[in-house]
C-alpha cells in the first residue's frame, strides 16, 4: 500500500499531535492499532509495546517511545491558575509563554506563566518562576 506525500504527511502530523503523556499512553496505542492493523496482526503486550506482524521473509523493526514528557496537574487555585509538576525531563527554563493544552474531560489550553511582577511578593522575585 504505497501512500501519496499528503498521506504521509497527515500521518506525520495524527502521529506528532497525539497526547500520550507518560503513564496515559492509551490514544497512541490506539492510533497505532489504528494504523498497523491494514499491515498485519496488531497487538499490545502488559507494558504497552504495540506490536504488528506480518508475513514472511525480511522484517524491519521500527522502535520508538511511545510516551512523551509533560505535565501533571498538581492544583488548581481559587484564582483559576494550574499547578503542575514534572511528567518525565522538562527542562523547565524553556517553559515560560509556551503553549500547553490540559487534558480531561475536555481539553483546555493555557500559556506558562509566572505571577506578573506587580503581582509578585519579595520571596517570588528571586525565584525563576519553577
Amino acid at each position: 500500500m504505497m501512500k501519496s506525500k499528503d498521506e504521509i504527511l497527515d500521518l506525520l502530523n495524527e502521529l506528532t499531535s497525539c497526547a500520550a503523556v507518560s503513564g496515559a499512553e492509551e490514544n497512541m496505542i490506539s492510533l497505532l492499532q489504528k494504523n498497523l492493523s491494514p499491515y498485519g496482526d496488531v497487538y499490545v503486550d502488559s507494558i504497552n509495546n504495540v506490536f504488528c506482524t506480518f508475513g514472511e521473509g525480511k522484517h524491519y523493526l521500527l522502535d520508538a517511545h511511545i510516551d512523551e514528557i509533560g505535565m501533571i496537574v498538581t492544583e488548581i487555585t481559587d484564582d483559576g491558575f494550574i499547578k503542575v509538576a514534572k511528567c518525565g525531563g522538562i527542562d523547565s527554563r524553556i517553559l515560560l509563554a509556551n503553549e500547553v493544552s490540559v487534558w480531561s474531560k475536555k481539553e483546555i489550553y493555557g500559556v506558562v506563566s509566572t505571577i506578573p511582577p506587580h503581582l509578585q511578593k519579595d520571596s517570588d522575585k528571586k525565584r525563576s518562576g519553577y
